[in-house]
């Protein structure tokens, strides 16, 4: 069986803008996800996008490249418990299973596609979202599970 993308984020004209991996990997370095990134392009399990997101229990990592077949460092990179802290209230310090963690990543994406953000209302820790494109990528687009062949 041939591994593929956990999630797909479209933008509302269907366009895909963010392949994402999700994974329950504790301590990973910025190295180990630079090489995860660099094995998914070079083995082309990753569709060609706008950018990539990495979402571990420590970090989420995103690149503006998703073509570079090089170990290149991320663009940004946040503490996961900053971004999906409203969703992890309910689970103590352990992270929950890759199922669910990969459930908990695709509902804040899709709250955050169908939110009404402005740079200057959100907290600091979350400007990335606004300094990367990200926000405006996918604002009144889709999260789906990876379904293409």
């Amino acid at each position: 069986m041939i591994p593929k993308p956990d999630l797909l984020v479209y933008s509302p004209t269907n366009e895909l803008q963010v392949v994402v991996e999700v994974k329950t990997k504790r301590g990973a370095s910025d190295q180990w996800a630079s090489h995860l990134r660099r094995n998914l392009i070079a083995h082309s399990i990753m569709p060609k996008a706008k950018f990539f997101l990495l979402a571990l229990p420590d970090h989420l990592w995103l690149w503006r490249d998703t073509e570079t077949p090089e170990d290149v460092p991320p663009d940004f990179k946040v503490p996961t418990r900053d971004v999906l802290r409203p969703y992890l209230r309910h689970w103590p310090k352990d992270f929950p299973t890759e199922n669910t963690f990969e459930l908990l990543v695709k509902s804040w994406l899709s709250d955050l596609a169908h939110s009404h953000l402005s740079k200057d209302a959100v907290p600091s820790e979350l400007r990335w979202l606004f300094d990367s494109g990200l926000y405006d990528s996918i604002r009144f687009g889709n999260v789906e599970r990876e379904t293409f062949a």
